[in-house]
């Protein structure tokens, strides 16, 4: 896969995560402790994705000025 292909995709995949924390905020709020641990361990979770992709997108960036 070329640099612009990988650059491309995780930009992709950074605007699904995008929508989903949206759609997870926007969600009707948990009313138990159960629920409200599940969510944040959710929203962690595809925090955590978009920061690698985003990692990812500033390499490929780096890679493709030089």
């Amino acid at each position: 896969m070329s640099a612009l292909e990988e650059l491309r995709a995780a930009h992709e995949d950074m605007e699904s995560l995008h929508e989903e924390l949206q759609r997870e905020l926007r969600s009707v709020r948990p009313r138990s402790k159960r629920q409200i641990i599940f969510q944040d361990h959710k929203l962690k979770f595809v925090a955590t994705e978009a920061r690698k992709r985003a990692k990812l997108v500033h390499a490929l960036g780096a890679v493709g000025a030089a």
